[in-house]
C-alpha cells in the first residue's frame, strides 16, 4: 500500500534534528557492515560443485564472491552449472521413439531414451531446486529486515462520573486507567485518525554464525547435485543391465526355438517310419516326449524374453506395451587393468566420496556454528511512527534509530549440548567416510573378480558347443545310416541346445559383470569405454554374440586390492 505523502513527514524541531541524526547514523552503520562483509552484498556464490571427475575438494572451495579471482570465479559458475545442464538436458520429453518394425534400439539409445524419459530424474531435479532455495534462504539473513503498517480508523473517549484528585493539580478531578495513567472527569474527545508504523532491523554481525549456516546450504547443494549425477548413473546402470538380460533371454529363446524345429523334423521322420512299420511305437512316444520338453523350455524362454523386455521398458521410462527391439552384441570388450587401477578410479569418479566429504564439512561447519552461540549479536534497528488526527489537526512523529547489543549469558547449558552434539556429528561422518571407502573397496574388487572369472568361463564353455555340435552331426549321420538309434539323436540334441545356452550365458555373465564393475567405479556408463583393446570376436550368427574367445593364460583369480583415499579436509569457520 502507498503510504499518504504527509505520513513520513519530519517537522524540523530541534528534537527532530537529533532523531533524524541517530536515524541516519544507524542505517550508515548498517551500510558500513555490509561493504565490510562480502557475505552481505546482495549476491552471494558458492565456488565448487563436482565435475564428473575430481581429485581432492574440500570445504575450502567455498569462497565469497567478493573474495575470489573473477577468472575463477566464472570457472565456478560453470562447474557448478554443469551436471545441472546435464539432467535439465534430459528432462525434454522425447515423443518419437523407434519403430518397432524397421529400428533396433542400441544400448546408448536405450541409455538416451532413458535419460529423457525416466521419472526418477526428474525427482533429483527437484532435489537439486530444493537445495538450491535453501542457498536463498541463508543468503536471506545477511540483509535487513523492513516492515510498515498502516490503520485508518475512529475512536472516542468519554470520562465522567466521581474521580480522584490527580497529583500536581489538586483542583483537577480524574480517574485512572491501568497503564494509560490519569484521565480528566468530563474529558470528552471524538475524531478520525491515521497510524502509520515502520520498522527495520540489520544484523550488522553474529560473528560468524549465519555465515556457517550459508555455507552448510552451499555444501547440501552440492551433495544435491552429485547425488543427482549418480542417479543419472544408476538409470544408466539399471538400462544396461536390462539391455543384456534382454539380448540374453532372445538368444535363449533362439536356442530354444532351434531346438524345438529340429526335434519336430525328427519327429516327422519318426512317424514316417513307423506308418511304414520300420519303428515301434516306444521310438515314436519318446520323440513326441523330447519334443514336449523342448516346448516346455521355449515357452519358459519367451516369457523370459517379455519380461525382459517389460524390465527395459521400466528402466528407460517407457511404457510397458511399447515395443523394444534391440540390436545384438558384435564385440565384447577385454579387461586389460587390474584391480588397483579400477579402484583408483573408483576414487576419482565415485560421487560418494564427494558427498561423504562435503557431510564431514557440513557437521564440522556445525561444530563450528554451535561454538559461536556463545558470542553476542549486534542489530541495527529504526522505528518510526506517526499519528494525526482529524480534529483538531494534532499528529506525533517518533523516528528512532539505535544499536542493540544482544548476549545470553546463561541457556542452562544448552550451547555446551549442542557443540558436544555437533562433535559427536563430526566423528561419525568421519567414521562413515571409513564405511564408505571399504564399502566401495569390495563393491569393486568383487566385480573385478566376477569380471575375470566370467571372461575365462567364455573360452571354456565355447569348446562344448564344438564338441556337442560335431557329435549331433555324427549322430545324425549314423542315424541315416541306421546305425542309430531315436535315443542317441535325443541326446545329442539335448547337449547342442545345452552347451549353447550354457556359452551364451557366459557371454551374457561376462557383460552384465563389466557394466557392474564400470557402476562400481563410477565411470560414465558404456562398457567399451573401459579397454581400449576390445575381443574381437566373430558374431554369432543366432543371437549376435562371440563364437571363439581369447584364452586367458593365467590359471587363478588375482588376489583383492587397497583401496586409497585422502582424508576429508575440515575448514575452521571464519567470523564474518
Amino acid at each position: 500500500m502507498t503510504l499518504p505523502p504527509t505520513s513520513f513527514r519530519f517537522p524540523w524541531s530541534c528534537c527532530h534534528h537529533r532523531l533524524a541524526a541517530a536515524w541516519a547514523l544507524v542505517l550508515l552503520t548498517a551500510v558500513c557492515g555490509c561493504v565490510s562483509d562480502p557475505f552481505r552484498a546482495a549476491t552471494l556464490s558458492t565456488a565448487a560443485v563436482m565435475l564428473p571427475q575430481e581429485t581432492e575438494v574440500s570445504t575450502a572451495a567455498i569462497i565469497p564472491a567478493g573474495e575470489m579471482p573473477a577468472a575463477e570465479a566464472s570457472s565456478a559458475v560453470v562447474q557448478a552449472s554443469y551436471e545441472s545442464d546435464i539432467l535439465l538436458e534430459a528432462t525434454a520429453v522425447d515423443a518419437l521413439l523407434p519403430d518397432p518394425d524397421t529400428d533396433a534400439l542400441t544400448l546408448n539409445d536405450c541409455i538416451r531414451i532413458a535419460m529423457r524419459r525416466q521419472p526418477r530424474l526428474q525427482v533429483e531435479l527437484e532435489n537439486v531446486t530444493r537445495a538450491s532455495l535453501a542457498g536463498d534462504i541463508s543468503s536471506a539473513a545477511f540483509l535487513p529486515l523492513v516492515s510498515a503498517g498502516y490503520s485508518v480508523g475512529e475512536f472516542g473517549v468519554n470520562v465522567g462520573g466521581i474521580g480522584i484528585p490527580i497529583p500536581g493539580a489538586p483542583a483537577a478531578q480524574g480517574t485512572y486507567v491501568p497503564q494509560q495513567g490519569f484521565l480528566p472527569i468530563g474529558f470528552d474527545y471524538n475524531t478520525t485518525y491515521v497510524l502509520t508504523e515502520a520498522r527495520i532491523q540489520w544484523l550488522i554481525t553474529d560473528f560468524g554464525r549465519r555465515l556457517g549456516v550459508h555455507r552448510q546450504a552451499g555444501l547440501a547443494e552440492e551433495i544435491s547435485r552429485l547425488k543427482s549425477a549418480r542417479a543419472r548413473q544408476t538409470v544408466a546402470h539399471e538400462v544396461t543391465l536390462a539391455y543384456y538380460e534382454l539380448l540374453r533371454a532372445e538368444s535363449l529363446f533362439d536356442i530354444a526355438d532351434g531346438s524345438v524345429a529340429r526335434l519336430e523334423s525328427e519327429l516327422k521322420t519318426i512317424r514316417k517310419l513307423k506308418q511304414g512299420g520300420l519303428l515301434e511305437k516306444e521310438k515314436v512316444l519318446r520323440a513326441e516326449v523330447a519334443l514336449s520338453k523342448a516346448l516346455t523350455l521355449r515357452d519358459s524362454a519367451e516369457a523370459a524374453q517379455r519380461i525382459a523386455s517389460g524390465s527395459l521398458n521400466l528402466a528407460m521410462g517407457t511404457p510397458q506395451h511399447q515395443p523394444t527391439p534391440v540390436q545384438g552384441v558384435a564385440t565384447v570388450p577385454a579387461v586389460e587393468r587390474d584391480a588397483t587401477d579400477y579402484l583408483a578410479e573408483a576414487v576419482r569418479s565415485r560421487r560418494e566420496f564427494a558427498v561423504a566429504r562435503r557431510t564431514v564439512a557440513i557437521a564440522d561447519s556445525s561444530r563450528q556454528v554451535a561454538k559461536l552461540g556463545f558470542a553476542p549479536k549486534v542489530f541495527a534497528n529504526g522505528f518510526y511512527f506517526n499519528f494525526r488526527a482529524d480534529e483538531p489537526g494534532g499528529y506525533v512523529d517518533v523516528p528512532l534509530g539505535f544499536i542493540n547489543l544482544e548476549w545470553g549469558v546463561y541457556e542452562g547449558g544448552k550451547r555446551v549440548a549442542e557443540i558436544r552434539r555437533a562433535s559427536s556429528e563430526v566423528r561419525s561422518a568421519m567414521l562413515q567416510t571409513e564405511v564408505l571407502a571399504n564399502t566401495i573397496a569390495f563393491q569393486v574388487n568383487e566385480c573385478y573378480q566376477q569380471v575375470v572369472a566370467a571372461e575365462r568361463s567364455i573360452s571354456r564353455s565355447a569348446k562344448p558347443v564344438e564338441q556337442t555340435q560335431e557329435t549331433y552331426r555324427i549322430v545324425k549321420a549314423r542315424s541315416r545310416e541306421g546305425d542309430a538309434t531315436a535315443a542317441e539323436v535325443f541326446e545329442a540334441e539335448t547337449a547342442v541346445t545345452q552347451a549353447e545356452q550354457e556359452y551364451q550365458n557366459a557371454i551374457y555373465d561376462y557383460l552384465l559383470a563389466l557394466a557392474r564393475l564400470e557402476y562400481a567405479t563410477g565411470a560414465d556408463i558404456g562398457c567399451h569405454a573401459l579397454t581400449a583393446d576390445p575381443l574381437a570376436l566373430p558374431v554369432n550368427e543366432v543371437v549376435g554374440g562371440p563364437a571363439t574367445p581369447r584364452e586367458n593364460p593365467s590359471e587363478r583369480l588375482p588376489p583383492p586390492a587397497a583401496i586409497k583415499t585422502p582424508p576429508p579436509a575440515l575448514q575452521e569457520a571464519r567470523d564474518d
